[in-house]
């Protein structure tokens, strides 16, 4: 037993460290290999016992594998020097790999490739001779004397002669790469795995030329099982754990669904009988109800420690207790699970679903006190978790009695090719800092046991190298799912940059993208995005394969109703919670200043919602509803269905419908918080019924004037005061419509209406904002113009006389800006005609200023403190008599609180100062206005692109489902 021991011992060394020849017979016993540093003690002494553990962890699932795409970079500057021209990038997303032989289709297209493949043999030319480099990551097809000089920027790659044949099949043609004299390929689809790559398009000395580049995926799913499963079959007494992330979580073929491969995961995973499995984010995807089902059909032993426990029967153990008959006797392991709390704050499902986690360092340290207390208390305690960071920090530092933590997803070992460690006995009591096994692929613990409790750990890390054989069956599955789902995803969402056909899209790039696809189909004014998955990283155009690989989320699609005084402050505290914004920057949003009285609409998901503290921002800004009954925000529905609308298939559907457009996607790329879109709005500043105390000038001198503010007699009125407002906003010009009442009267004793405010003005007016100036900073000047009618409802009286009801009309010219506080600025020169007295009164001039502020007061935005500031200068005419006046400002202050939406309740002072220009009337004279009103105000938008026409419905919680 100690002889067999030693040699499969000796074998994993092998495998670990020894060259590409020497893999594919580490796994035989009867094979020598080189042997392991001597430990500071012998391994197996007496009265020791030997448990050997194979644990993988965070492996992902099948998936594509992890994919390091660098040759691209290194040839980007070599080609220049050697004279060839790179002229694009085609993806290659399904490279067919069976052994030594690559088979790839000529169009690029991932249904020309699989159905080459099915056809049952192809018929082909003669071949050319190649080189293949062959990288760590990649390898790169090499052909003809004007790229030979490439091969020079290669350095540490390994040099292979193939034969390159073009072929034909099922309607298709593919390239087939082989070694020169190789036995011919299985043409089954079934005996081939699916690798990703890119075709580089160049032209050298003696013409175009493509550069085949295939990736060289690490951990890939077959290749791993296989290796697990000859590591389990060598040695049967060996125990499989796993630290979480086993199974597939979200599929990136179907959009808002589960991998297609999840049921493959869970064969492999019976297949291999695992003694103990801890679940992560990627196994709970589907909700915890769904993996209990999973793991009780099939008999998976999942454990998980730090569960809080509700009424009812326990979803997962806290313990696991394994007995094994190890060499040299048995042993008693017991085997904790602990998974981040961070894997519940992140899924809306499990919340839905009532599923609590602890803190993982209380919840073990429990677990542990409570089999320390056991008549027979276990001779080795596990803990298997993928937790990182300080969560692993704190159980590594807090936690006592522990023996073994194997999961450590911070540290990473591929230089490492055996590690032996000696353990010091110490009380259990004062025992912390716990062994720890990083999770980097397939490794294999061998535990030695003495009478106390465990004595040392030898660890053996196992790569996963892209030459190792795959599991037949497993290949089958699954490359016929990859079958169905890759076709038809090869179409270029967003083509490559013509000066850097090599680029690739960032993940902050992409991030923005999605972000800026999020707002388009919401209608909304801004998008926060929670961190996104990274891609692959193939180099050139971004495709719709691409783009769905990094959407493996479960996101739901969700609009929230924000009010402008508090939007702000959402914005400024959300900065640091999410990894995109888009749509807004400090106070300015879609290109104009926040305003206090619009409802802004902002786009998330439900995992940015409940995995930040955006949810918490959201519900302090978001407009209280008027229904009780209403969460507060709405979820879309995908059209014609009643699903809710994923992340996923949102950022698909408007990608797809831009690159079919003229303009393309690069518009949307384009966008930045300054970026206007046109928009039609109904602004109602006011809509108020005021109650207020008016005290009139006292000046005879302008009893002439038909302005109730300058002749009208103080008392205490009841009145009305609109300011309303049709507008079109765009990039290149602005359009407004409106319209402002006012009318303040009181009775006596059935007499005629007492007048201290009586005022209707019609006015339209227009600004160009592509002419603003100057270019530089936020505060900016535009022209505009403007027809104001000013007139009255009724008519005033001077000295028993009825005076010409007022009726004027001002065209005027000048200058206009909004900035942060400032709602409207406008200054110019305007031309004034008295309608009344059109024939005896010739046009008059003069200036006009026009302000209109808005702020916004703490605690928690509340309150508002808005301004408006109507200033006239008239310019002498020779036809100047006692109506005229020279200046007229009337200014008015408002404190308004907001109790229900839309409404606001608040007291206001109004001033009126005024001064006549004939000499009969060369006096000031002020009045004054104060009150309280309740009134309504907002900004309706009535802008309602096509793209939210889809169903949408009120929820509180979303609960994806599988697709």
């Amino acid at each position: 037993m100690r002889g067999r021991l030693a040699r499969w011992w000796v074998c994993l060394a092998a495998w670990a460290i020894g060259p590409d020849a020497a893999q594919a017979q580490a796994l035989d016993p009867a094979i020598d290999g080189p042997s392991l540093p001597p430990a500071p003690s012998p391994w197996g002494a007496r009265g020791e016992r030997v448990v050997d553990l194979v644990f993988t962890g965070a492996t992902g699932g099948v998936g594509l594998g992890r994919y390091t795409f660098e040759v691209g970079e290194r040839l980007r500057d070599a080609v220049a020097e050697h004279g060839v021209e790179v002229l694009g990038v085609q993806p290659l997303h399904a490279v067919l790999a069976q052994g030594d032989h690559r088979v790839w289709a000529e169009d690029g297209a991932v249904a020309s490739t699989f159905s080459f493949a099915w056809d049952g043999g192809p018929t082909c030319g003669d071949g050319a001779p190649v080189s293949l480099w062959v990288t760590p990551h990649e390898a790169v097809v090499l052909a003809g004397d004007g790229l030979r000089d490439l091969e020079v920027d290669l350095a540490g790659a390994v040099r292979h002669e193939r034969v390159l044949r073009r072929c034909s099949a099922g309607g298709a043609v593919a390239w087939w790469l082989a070694p020169a004299g190789a036995l011919p390929p299985e043409w089954d689809l079934d005996a081939w795995d699916v690798r990703l790559g890119y075709a580089l398009q160049a032209r050298g000395p003696d013409g175009p030329r493509t550069i085949p580049v295939f990736g060289r995926p690490r951990q890939e799913a077959t290749r791993r099982f296989r290796l697990l499963s000859d590591v389990l079959q060598a040695e049967p007494d060996a125990l499989f754990v796993d630290a979480g992330d086993f199974l597939d979580g979200v599929s990136t073929a179907r959009p808002g669904s589960l991998s297609i491969h999840r049921g493959t995961g869970l064969e492999m995973l019976s297949r291999l009988g695992p003694t103990a499995l801890v679940p992560g984010a990627q196994d709970l995807a589907p909700g915890v109800g769904r993996l209990v089902s999973e793991a009780r059909s099939r008999g998976l032993p999942y454990v998980v420690t730090n569960e809080v426990r509700g009424e009812g029967e326990p979803r997962f153990p806290r313990v696991l207790r394994r007995t094994v008959h190890a060499a040299g006797g048995e042993v008693d392991l017991a085997f904790l699970g602990a998974v981040d709390p961070r894997v519940v704050r992140d899924a809306p499902a499990l919340k839905a679903e009532g599923f609590a986690l602890a803190d993982p360092s209380e919840a073990v340290q429990a677990a542990i006190d409570g089999l320390l207390r056991e008549p027979d208390p276990p001779d080795v305690i596990v803990l298997l978790t993928r937790m990182g960071g300080e969560a692993l920090d704190r159980v590594r530092a807090r936690v006592h009695g522990l023996d073994l933590v194997v999961g450590d997803t911070g540290v990473a070992s591929p230089r490492v090719a055996h590690q032996a460690v000696d353990v010091r006995r110490i009380p259990s009591f004062e025992q912390a800092a716990p062994l720890t096994l990083p999770l980097d692929g397939v490794a294999v613990a061998r535990l030695r046991i003495g009478e106390d409790g465990l004595v040392g750990v030898r660890t053996v890390p196992l790569p996963v190298r892209p030459d190792m054989p795959p599991d037949p069956e497993v290949t089958r599955r699954v490359t016929r799912v990859r079958a169905v789902a890759y076709p038809g995803r090869d179409a270029v969402m967003v083509p490559s940059d013509p000066a850097d056909p090599l680029g690739r899209m960032s993940d902050a790039r992409f991030g923005h993208l999605a972000c800026e696809a999020l707002r388009e189909i919401a209608g909304s004014e801004v998008g926060l995005l929670a961190a996104l998955p990274p891609g692959p990283g193939v180099p050139g155009p971004l495709t719709g394969f691409l783009a769905s690989q990094r959407l493996g989320v479960l996101d739901v699609v969700e609009v929230h109703a924000v009010d402008g005084a508090k939007l702000k402050e959402l914005l400024d505290r959300s900065e640091s919670e999410v990894a995109t914004r888009c749509g807004a920057s400090g106070s300015t949003v879609a290109g104009r200043s926040i305003d206090a009285s619009r409802t802004y609409r902002v786009a998330t998901t439900d995992r940015t919602r409940v995995s930040t503290r955006v949810g918490e921002l959201l519900e302090a800004a978001r407009v209280r509803p008027l229904r009780k009954d209403h969460p507060g925000w709405v979820t879309l529905s995908a059209p014609g269905s009643e699903a809710p609308l994923s992340l996923h298939a949102a950022v698909l559907t408007v990608l797809e419908r831009e690159a079919a457009s003229e303009q393309g996607v690069g518009s949307l790329m384009a966008r930045t918080p300054s970026t206007r879109t046109p928009r039609w709005s109904l602004d109602v500043s006011k809509l108020a019924l005021d109650v207020s105390r008016f005290d009139g000038t006292g000046r005879e001198e302008l009893a002439s004037v038909p302005d109730a503010q300058a002749n009208g007699p103080s008392n205490l009125t009841v009145g009305t005061d609109v300011d309303a407002a049709l507008r079109y906003d765009s990039v290149g010009a602005t359009w407004e419509l409106r319209t402002k009442l006012a009318y303040r009267a009181i009775t006596v004793d059935d007499g005629e209406p007492t007048e201290s405010l009586d005022d209707i003005q019609l006015s339209t007016a227009s600004s160009l904002p592509l002419a603003r100036f100057p270019r530089q900073g936020s505060f900016r000047l535009q022209p505009f113009g403007e027809v104001l009618w000013d007139s009255e409802f009724t008519p005033r009286e001077a000295e028993g006389e009825v005076l010409p009801r007022q009726s004027d009309l001002f065209v005027t010219l000048g200058l206009s800006s909004g900035w942060k506080w400032i709602k409207s600025l406008r200054l110019g020169a305007f031309l004034n005609q008295d309608l009344a007295r059109v024939r005896g009164k010739p046009p008059e001039f003069g200036g006009r200023l026009d302000l209109e502020t808005s702020l916004t007061l703490p605690p928690a935005s509340t309150l508002r403190f808005d301004t408006s500031w109507d200033l006239r200068v008239w310019a002498d005419t020779p036809a100047d008599d006692a109506s005229d006046l020279r200046v007229r400002l009337l200014g008015e202050l408002r404190l308004l609180g907001q109790p229900v939406r839309w409404f606001q309740v608040g007291v206001f002072v109004q001033g009126y100062v005024a001064q006549g220009r004939a000499v009969d009337n060369a006096v000031v004279g002020a009045s004054w206005t104060a009150g309280a009103t309740l009134q309504l105000s907002h900004a309706f938008d009535l802008t309602r692109p096509v793209r939210r026409r889809v169903p949408r419905r009120w929820r509180g919680t979303t609960a994806p489902g599988d697709g």
